[in-house]
Formats: structure tokens, sequence, C-alpha cells
């Protein structure tokens, strides 16, 4: 068990899904920066790791991928895939050492949200994690619409293109090669696939 530091904490954040699962940062120099406990505070680790020994202003867990946290502190915003157990950098489209103040998860459409002490407001993308396995890029010719979709998508790619259908919270609910069943009946060249939202299944158009 770790004690606390003996400093002012900055913020509180829950998991998700067990709410016996709490992560607190705090700020001030010397001493641990974030902690979590997994029985409502009777018990705390300290999960600071590699962060910077600098104030630790924020925290946020991705609500679909409880294994990713997000924390602000006085350099900018760093990640973790694994419950804090490494933490690397996430600072691309933000300024050099901007002071991170607030995170703010923004679940319908995955944005992570950051609030910064005199440098404005800033959002990003939140990644799936990479241990479920990287997006393959699209073919630049590809047409994809409506994007977003409710009940059916139009996927017009090159053939033999796999792709990837995620929902708005994240999920992969589809990856591989559109019509891969019935190959056999696609002309050469680029062609077109629907997929129904709700039977999740990819027909011929």
């Amino acid at each position: 068990m770790s004690a606390l530091p003996d400093r002012y904490p900055t913020d509180l954040a829950f998991h998700p899904n067990n709410d016996s699962i709490i992560y607190v940062t705090y700020s001030g120099f010397g001493s641990g920066h974030v902690f979590v406990t997994e029985d409502f505070g009777q018990s705390r680790m300290d999960i600071t790791g590699s962060l910077p020994d600098i104030p630790t202003n924020a925290i946020a867990v991705d609500p679909d991928y409880p294994q990713v946290l997000y924390v602000g502190n006085d350099l900018g915003v760093y990640m973790s895939e694994d419950y804090g157990s490494t933490w690397n950098s996430f600072q691309m489209g933000l300024p050099e050492a901007v002071i991170a103040m607030d995170l703010v998860v923004s679940r319908p459409n995955r944005k992570l949200r950051l609030a910064t002490h005199g440098n404005g407001a800033y959002q990003r993308n939140m990644p799936l994690p990479t241990n479920i396995g990287a997006e393959e890029p699209i073919a630049p010719q590809a047409q994809i619409y409506p994007n977003p979709f409710a009940d059916r998508l139009n996927i017009e790619v090159p053939r033999g293109t796999k792709v990837a259908v995620i929902d708005m919270q994240g999920r992969v609910v589809y990856r591989g090669v559109p019509g891969t069943l019935e190959t056999s009946a696609w002309p050469s060249g680029a062609y077109v696939v629907h997929w129904e939202g709700q039977s999740r299944r990819v027909v011929k158009q």
C-alpha cells in the first residue's frame, strides 16, 4: 500500500464499470502524482511510474476501454494503455509544454477535450488501444457514405481492400474485406457493398 503524499489533490476519476476503483492526481514535486484505489480508498497504489515529477492536474478514464488512462500535467498530456503501468506522451497537436488543467471525455464522438492554463482549449481523437490492433488505412480512392450512418453504410473500395467499421463508442463491429463471401460475383475494380447496421452483415448491392 502506498501512502498518499502531503500535497494538494487535484482531480478524481472513477472506473466506468466499478465504482470501487478510483484514481486521484496530486500537485507538487518530489512525490507520487497518480494513485489508484480498488477498494473504496482502504488501500492505495502509486502508479506515477515514468511520469515527470511535476504537478499533475487532471485524469480521465476511457469509458469504453477502462485500461486506458489520460493525465494532464504542467508539460501536457500523457496516456497509459495498461491501467497506469506504463505511460507515453500524448502531445500531438498540442503546443510545446502546455499546462494541462482539465480533461473531459466526449463519449459520443470519442474525443478527449483539454483545457489549458492560458493557452486555449483543444480536442483530439481517442485512439483504440494498440492491443486491439491498429486500423488499416483505407485506400485514397475509397468512398464511404453516409458517415456517420444509422442503418446502412455504403463502402466503395478497390477489390481486396480491408476495412474496419467502428461504432460511436469506438468498438470495432466489422473488420475485413467487404463482400469476401461473394468475391466471384464482383467484377474487377471498385465495387459497392452495404453494411446493414442492425443485422451486421455485408450484402451485395
